[in-house]
């Protein structure tokens, strides 16, 4: 799907296509308000070759590397579900060896969607991803690779 992103690179232009990208991410900010991140396209790989947004609201931000687990589900999510959901992950985390205390996995969590709203229910994909620190990713490797298992990096 190509959407205008409200940026602009020259001022006589209405603005820059960006194709939309997924997966879309959501933070609760506490309250009724969210904050909804894009991830840019592969072309826009530093940030001197991202066009400058012209909306005040929003802003670019340089997100680091680094490894999380995933939790994948379909249906619609809303705030309540998407916590449930988290708090359900982070004691799978804990059960299969690598220790994260509700709090830190609430706050290292993000949700993940991944197709557009009239998507129906069924076919939407989401994710819950948790960043996890490195001792918590070679306790799960060590515990998959007992059974079989190779992780992704």
């Amino acid at each position: 799907i190509d959407m205008t992103a409200p940026v602009v690179t020259n001022p006589a232009t209405e603005g820059t296509k960006i194709a939309m990208t997924a997966p879309v991410v959501m933070k609760a900010n506490g309250g009724s308000k969210q904050t909804m991140e894009f991830i840019l396209p592969a072309e826009f790989d530093s940030m001197k070759k991202i066009p400058k947004p012209t909306n005040p609201a929003v802003y670019l931000k340089e997100v680091p590397a680094s490894t999380g687990a995933v939790y994948r589900f379909s249906g619609w999510v809303d705030e309540k579900k998407a916590k449930k959901l988290t708090s359900d992950f982070i004691e799978q985390i804990n059960d299969d060896g690598a220790k994260i205390s509700e709090n830190e996995g609430s706050k290292k969590s993000l949700l993940w969607q991944y197709h557009p709203p009239f998507t129906v229910p069924f076919l939407r994909r989401n994710e819950i991803w948790i960043e996890l620190d490195k001792a918590q990713v070679t306790a799960l490797k060590k515990k998959y690779e007992k059974i079989g298992v190779t992780a992704s990096s």
